[in-house]
């Protein structure tokens, strides 16, 4: 098990493209620059958030990489030595028998969960399943509205609605290129000089850091 210095950051969602790597390598990354000793763990076997590893830039922040099938992990985390906060991106359909019993075991161990969604009919309904396995190991989770267009009323109607099943992040992540284009880089958009969104995602860090109990 980890030591309990070690934060657990896990972000779940048993939906695909709804932004689960975006939001678990944007986190990272804000923590790392911030000052965090930060490691980040992919258990989709797409591999998306170790493809963002592998391209990060030798003067980056420094972010330790991990990879294991969720499926086949036979202790979900293991002990690491020197890190502040771990980040763990995860498939889609956890709810399904194969990788259930692990997606708990993460549950359980983690300090916050983020589900990230966008604000349609379909993430809206498709999420129940992701909320009713964490609630089922005695946990929450926290929304976080992905992929945002500005002054939709989508967004205001969707916040309303996830309201009575969990706390929804005060800060929703915009849909703009940028945000794509710093994962061809290998960095999180705090990380990229001018961009437009950077506030947002350094407002989801300071949210995420006074969750953990780290300071921003």
């Amino acid at each position: 098990m980890l030591e309990a210095a070690v934060k657990i950051l896990l972000v779940l969602n048993g939906k695909g493209g709804v932004g689960k790597t975006t939001t678990a390598r944007n986190v990272a990354a804000a923590a790392a620059a911030a000052g965090l000793r930060v490691a980040t763990l992919d258990t989709d076997p797409q591999g998306t958030l170790t493809r963002w590893w592998q391209k990060r830039p030798d003067n980056a922040p420094a972010i330790d990489h991990y990879q294991d099938s969720l499926a086949e992990m036979s202790d979900p985390v293991e002990p690491l030595d020197g890190i502040d906060l771990l980040v763990i991106d995860t498939p889609t359909a956890i709810e399904m028998t194969a990788i259930r019993p692990n997606a708990e075991k993460l549950i359980d161990q983690a300090d916050l969960i983020l589900t990230p969604l966008q604000a349609t009919p379909e993430d809206l309904e498709s999420v129940r399943g992701t909320l009713t396995l964490v609630r089922s190991r005695g946990k929450a989770t926290t929304f976080v509205l992905n992929k945002v267009k500005p002054r939709v009323k989508e967004v205001t109607d969707a916040r309303r609605g996830l309201a009575g099943g969990g706390e929804v992040a005060p800060v929703d992540l915009p849909d703009l290129a940028e945000v794509y284009r710093s994962y061809a880089a290998g960095l999180g958009v705090v990380e990229v000089t001018g961009a437009k969104s950077v506030e947002d995602f350094v407002a989801l860090w300071k949210y995420v850091a006074s969750k953990l109990g780290f300071k921003s």
